[in-house]
C-alpha cells in the first residue's frame, strides 16, 4: 500500500502571513538591487584612445533620475585637468542614458598631453562611476 504524503494544514491567516513575508523580502531585494545599479554605473568613453583636437571623445553613463552631474578628468598625477558640469534635466543630467563630449582641452583651453586620464562622474559628492581615457596624438 502506497501512502500519500499529507498536505500541510495551513489556515488562511497563516498562508497570508507567509505570503506577506515572501512579498516583502522580494520587494526589499528589488529595492536594494535598483539602488545598487544606479548608485554606481558603468562609465564608457568612445573613441578610446582619441587624438585631440581633431577628434573628441564621448563619455557615456546612465542615471536613475535627473541629477546635477559633475565630470572631473584627472591626469596620472591626480591633478584636475577638466571639470564639466551638467544641470539636472539637461544633456548630461537627465534620467536614462547620457553622453558628454570632451574635446581634449584643459580648464585653461590648452590641448592636453599624450597619456592616461581618469574620468570621475559625480552627483552631489557621490561617485557614480569612473573610466580611463587615453590621449594619443
Amino acid at each position: 500500500m502506497v501512502r500519500k504524503k499529507k498536505d500541510p494544514d495551513i489556515n488562511g491567516e497563516e498562508f497570508l502571513r507567509c505570503w506577506i513575508k515572501k512579498s516583502l523580502f522580494i520587494a526589499m531585494i528589488l529595492f536594494l538591487f535598483a539602488n545598487f545599479v544606479f548608485a554606481y554605473t558603468a562609465i564608457l568613453n568612445y573613441p578610446n584612445p582619441f587624438a585631440p583636437p581633431s577628434v573628441s571623445t564621448r563619455i557615456y553613463y546612465i542615471l536613475g533620475s535627473d541629477a546635477d552631474i559633475k565630470i572631473y578628468i584627472f591626469n596620472v598625477a591626480n591633478r584636475l585637468v577638466k571639470k564639466i558640469s551638467c544641470l539636472s534635466g539637461s544633456e548630461g543630467g537627465k534620467s536614462g542614458a547620457n553622453q558628454v563630449v570632451w574635446d581634449g582641452r584643459s580648464n585653461f583651453g590648452d590641448i592636453v598631453q599624450n597619456g592616461v586620464y581618469f574620468c570621475n562622474v559625480v552627483n552631489d559628492g557621490t561617485l557614480i562611476g569612473r573610466c580611463k581615457i587615453v590621449v594619443l596624438k
